[in-house]
């Protein structure tokens, strides 16, 4: 297969991975709903990475890993809700959030990678 085949399908999947979140996230605007949504779709997502990891990493599942894993789950607004929490006086609930999402997004990869 052609590079340009392994680009065109890094972006649909990318696309796919962006849309997944959006529906997942939808347009919450409390906080408390923004952080959930968010804390589902990093755990969820690394629960496939680690399953696809323990198949092996071949190809297909290079860019479905990267492009639409990476594109569903979100670094940058789990920070940002952390941001958002410590800014708002919240500094418990901001760590306590960083810590959940982080421990629970390795336990899902470990869980599923059959560790």
């Amino acid at each position: 297969m052609t590079a340009v085949f392994w680009v065109v399908v890094a972006v649909l999947m990318a696309g796919l991975g962006t849309l997944l979140r959006a529906v997942a996230t939808g347009v919450e605007t409390s906080v408390r709903r923004r952080s959930l949504a968010t804390l589902v779709v990093n755990v969820v997502g690394s629960g496939i990475l680690g399953w696809l990891t323990a198949r092996g990493v071949d190809r297909d599942s290079l860019v479905f890993g990267v492009f639409g894993l990476g594109a569903l789950t979100t670094f940058s607004s789990f920070v940002g809700l952390v941001v958002e929490l410590h800014e708002s006086g919240n500094r418990r609930a901001a760590a306590a959030y960083a810590i959940a999402t982080v421990v629970a997004s390795i336990t899902a990869a470990q869980a599923f990678h059959g560790g």
